[in-house]
């Protein structure tokens, strides 16, 4: 869920950085006719007769003074960006609500199978004397399956993260990945590593290694 989440803020982050980069151009367009709309009216002045023109006095001062027409262009595309900004952000919503329901409802499911096991295994256990080697041996695995619990969660998480846009842009379209979201990304799968470790189970702990690896040489393409 951690990852889910830091892959939405990412995500939408990544949303509001495009919608600025969007306004910032339409400014730099709304200066530019500004600045036309201001040389036209001094030209249509300037070519009039000196003798009927008199003194220059600009009414195109602001941009709410741009005549309508010239205005057209720009208002258009802000409320373009603003929609699509909208869209953007609704469709990274449903997303995220949709993936995160789904690893709740996997995620219990796990716990669920791990309660029935250690509720089983404590019954059968109660058969037997505290420190016999069947008590003992019972109390193995029950301490078994909590580690193939957390094991289970862990590398549902791992799918999850896998799934996320985030891990997605570092491995096809390295350019929009953040170095930020890198990083994060490194973290997750440190943590996810941790517990194969703690699991001691050297196939998970080889593909986090690996997949850490991988993640470290996207970083030295995008920041050598």
């Amino acid at each position: 869920a951690d990852g889910m989440e830091k892959g939405y803020i990412h995500d939408k982050q990544v949303i509001e950085n495009e919608y600025n980069k969007k306004i910032q151009d339409i400014e730099k367009q709304k200066e530019k006719i500004l600045k036309l709309s201001q040389q036209n009216e001094k030209d249509e002045f300037l070519n009039k007769p000196i003798t009927t023109r008199g003194a220059f006095s600009p009414n195109i001062k602001t941009w709410s003074d741009v005549p309508l027409q010239s205005q057209k262009g720009v208002v258009e595309a802000t409320d373009a960006a603003n929609r699509i900004r909208i869209s953007k952000e609704k469709l990274l919503e449903n997303e995220f609500l949709k993936n995160y329901n789904d690893y709740t409802q996997q995620k219990e499911e796990i716990d669920r199978k791990y309660l029935e096991d250690k509720k089983s295994l404590m019954s059968i256990r109660e058969g037997y004397d505290e420190g016999s080697d069947q008590y003992d041996s019972l109390t193995k695995r029950i301490a078994k399956k909590e580690k193939e619990r957390v094991l289970a969660q862990s590398n549902l998480a791992f799918k999850q993260v896998k799934e996320s846009p985030t891990y997605q842009l570092a491995f096809d379209d390295l350019n929009k990945a953040s170095l930020e979201g890198l990083w994060s990304l490194i973290d997750l799968l440190k943590k996810y590593r941790q517990v194969a470790v703690e699991a001691y189970n050297p196939e998970d702990i080889k593909t986090y290694s690996d997949e850490i690896n991988k993640v470290f040489d996207k970083l030295k393409e995008k920041d050598p």
